[in-house]
Formats: structure tokens, C-alpha cells, sequence
């Protein structure tokens, strides 16, 4: 579509124990621009929503933050969501946040498009096998036409049957 998708990457080095109620030493300009006001001297979990330094903060603890980013919600706008990957060195955190929203928001597109796919392709096997079988009824009416031709006690009965199973051949078709 001609539109290009920007990452912003923000780095910030953090002074303390837990990364979340650690203070940020240095920032790259991106994390600056995110938090409200200047980002040297702010605890780094305040940019993060709550509930987000919650699951962030136990996946820490019991290890399984281990094999890549953490999700969290930005606290400014929790609609953007950023992966987080943590590493301790020298007494201090190396913060990287890497907004994914684009990337989210097209993977649900993605999955939605999947979903509406799969839905088409029951519709149509559903219509195919429906299809068929009226075939087979449209077959049996034709042989029990000519044995219960006009004027037959069952020939008005037949021909309900037929009409009726061409509605449902109509509907098929639509």
C-alpha cells in the first residue's frame, strides 16, 4: 500500500534491583518522546501499564521470561503494545521496548481473514454435499414420475416433493 511501518526501538540503561521499580540513567531519545516529561530520574515500570508490570514481573520470577520478550501495554496509551527484552549486567538493566501494535494488529487481521476462510470453505463443501444429495432425490422423483403418471392418487404428492426440492436447489445455488 506504499506505507512504510516504522518500529520505534526505545533502549534505557536502569539503575536498581527489579527492572520495573528501577530508575532509568540514560535513555535514547524514543523512550524520552513516550513518557511524559524528561525519562532520566522516572522509575522504568510507570511507562508500563500495571496490570503489565504484574505478568511481566512474574514471568521474571519464575523463569520463563527467559526465551524472549516480554508483551506489555505501554501505560500512556495501552493500546500499543511493545515486547520487552530485559538483560542484567554490572549491577544495572539494559531496557529495550520495541512497539509491536502494527505488527499485532495484523496478525489479528491475518488470523480473522483465516477464520473467514475456513468459515467460506465448510459453507461451500456444506452447499457441494447438499447439492448432491438433492441430485439423488431429483433422481428417485424422476423414476417415481413415471410410474405415478397425471391423474396417479400420488402425483400431486410427487410434484410437491419436486417443488419443494427445487427451492432448496434454488437456495443452494444462492
Amino acid at each position: 500500500h506504499g506505507k512504510t511501518t516504522t518500529t520505534s526501538m526505545i533502549a534505557a540503561l536502569l539503575d536498581g534491583e527489579d527492572p520495573f521499580t528501577a530508575t532509568i540513567i540514560e535513555a535514547n531519545p524514543a523512550l524520552i518522546e513516550m513518557g511524559e516529561g524528561a525519562a532520566a530520574g522516572r522509575v522504568f515500570g510507570e511507562l508500563i501499564e500495571t496490570s503489565s508490570v504484574a505478568d511481566a514481573t512474574q514471568k521474571l520470577k519464575d523463569g520463563t521470561a527467559n526465551a524472549g520478550a516480554l508483551e506489555v501495554r505501554l501505560a500512556k496509551d495501552p493500546t500499543k503494545i511493545a515486547h520487552l527484552y530485559l538483560s542484567r549486567g554490572e549491577g544495572r538493566w539494559v531496557a529495550y521496548l520495541v512497539d509491536v501494535s502494527e505488527q499485532k494488529q495484523i496478525e489479528l487481521q491475518l488470523a480473522q481473514s483465516q477464520k473467514m476462510q475456513a468459515i467460506g470453505q465448510l459453507a461451500g463443501g456444506v452447499a457441494h454435499d447438499f447439492n448432491n444429495l438433492l441430485t439423488a432425490i431429483f433422481m428417485q422423483l424422476d423414476v417415481l414420475a413415471t410410474r405415478h403418471p397425471v391423474g396417479d392418487p400420488s402425483y400431486e404428492e410427487l410434484n410437491q416433493i419436486k417443488q419443494t426440492s427445487a427451492r432448496a436447489a434454488d437456495l443452494v445455488r444462492k
